[in-house]
Parts: C-alpha cells; sequence; structure tokens
C-alpha cells in the first residue's frame, strides 16, 4: 500500500464525509457497481453501532469511520450503507449476513461461550 499524500490527510480530515464518499464512488466505479448516495445518507455516529468503540480521525485506525453496505449483495444506495469502525468494517468484510451467523456461531462453538 503506498503512503498516504500529504495532500490526501489534508482532504480526508477537511471533511471526512466528503472523503468517504469519493472512496465509495471509486470503488462502485471500479467494479461496476451503482453508487446514488448523497453526503446526506453518511450519518457519523459517536460511536461504531457494531463494536461500541469510538469513533475518531486520530489514534489507532480501527476506531476511524469507515462507509459499509449493510447487504454486500446490494449497491451503496439509500438504505444500505452506515458508518462503522475500520476495525469492524475489517471484520465484516464481503461477508454475508448469513455468513456472518455462521461464523459467529462456530467461533463461539470452537472457543467456548462466555
Amino acid at each position: 500500500m503506498a503512503c498516504e499524500s500529504q495532500r490526501d490527510k489534508n482532504r480526508r480530515k477537511a471533511d471526512y464525509r466528503a472523503y468517504m464518499l469519493e472512496v465509495a464512488r471509486t470503488r462502485a466505479k471500479a467494479v461496476g457497481r451503482e453508487c446514488s448516495i448523497t453526503l446526506d445518507d453518511i450519518v457519523v455516529p459517536t460511536h461504531c453501532p457494531l463494536l461500541g468503540i469510538p469513533l475518531r480521525l486520530s489514534g489507532d485506525r480501527g476506531h476511524r469511520p469507515s462507509l459499509d453496505r449493510k447487504d454486500n449483495a446490494i449497491d451503496y444506495v439509500k438504505g444500505n450503507v452506515f458508518v462503522i469502525s475500520q476495525r469492524a468494517n475489517s471484520l465484516k468484510g464481503g461477508l454475508s449476513v448469513e455468513q456472518l451467523a455462521m461464523f459467529a456461531h462456530n467461533l463461539l462453538a470452537y472457543i467456548g461461550k462466555p
């Protein structure tokens, strides 16, 4: 992965929602997917709704806000995007809801339920 330029860092810090939207549009275009969301569709909470960790732009990258599709089979469209932490997005990956449920079930079975 190439180092992030200072220009990119400044742009990201200026308006993180606009940065996430630009990244989503670029990613969607590269793979031939739709991206019809607007800035109004990107709501950044104070904490990750999946992990409960605070979202922040500095420090641990895992705490940075990350735009994600709720259902990976559906494009970047209104109602299918939400902001979570980069850590949660990495964990969720491209798995379907069914695959995530199977993963959680099997993980708990393998390591033992808390």
